[in-house]
């Protein structure tokens, strides 16, 4: 396991702090060793433990450098790893309209990537934007999608994701 994996890991577990050191740690590696590739994937990750720990400015900043990267080593599901990081940071700092123009781009490329677990994860945050609109007919469609890709993948309810699908339902009041 990779240290940017054992990073990944650590915060689906919502053990920030720890996977705040692990993907530290995993982006000097790659900056030593050049491996744009593995910087690229760790980049997004970082971003994700910087926006749960309240560090809007370090997110976007690990968020766009991940894009930047892209370009050079492109990877569509790293690019919607990043893409939906900055939709869950604009959500965050209430710009909704943003938030959902780059889920939508994400969720477009997750779709032809056939990346279910990623897309569940990002249908999350769609209920959240669905719900910031009003519309809470829309963000319980997404709630339900989501819920049926977790069935579906067989994720745990500690997991990342099981842990942001109880957080939609409790906004929703279910």
């Amino acid at each position: 396991m990779t240290l940017g994996q054992l990073g990944s890991f650590e915060l689906s577990q919502g053990m920030v702090e720890e996977a705040l050191s692990s993907l530290k740690a995993a982006l000097a590696l790659t900056r030593e060793t050049g491996n744009r590739r593995l910087h690229a994937f760790t980049l997004p990750l970082l971003g994700d433990a910087l926006l749960e720990q309240g560090d809007l400015e370090g997110a976007r900043e690990a968020f766009e450098q991940a894009l930047g990267l892209l370009r050079i080593a492109p990877n569509k599901r790293h690019e919607a790893l990043a893409i939906g990081g900055l939709a869950a940071l604009a959500l965050r700092q209430g710009r909704i309209e943003e938030s959902a123009s780059r889920l939508a781009e994400a969720e477009a490329m997750l779709r032809e990537l056939d990346d279910q677990p990623l897309l569940a994860d990002l249908l999350c945050i769609r209920g959240r934007v669905e719900l910031a609109r009003g519309d809470r007919l829309a963000a319980r469609a997404a709630l339900a999608e989501a819920e049926r890709i977790a069935a579906a993948t067989n994720a745990d309810a500690g997991s990342g994701l099981g842990r942001r699908l109880e957080r939609l339902r409790q906004e929703l009041g279910d």
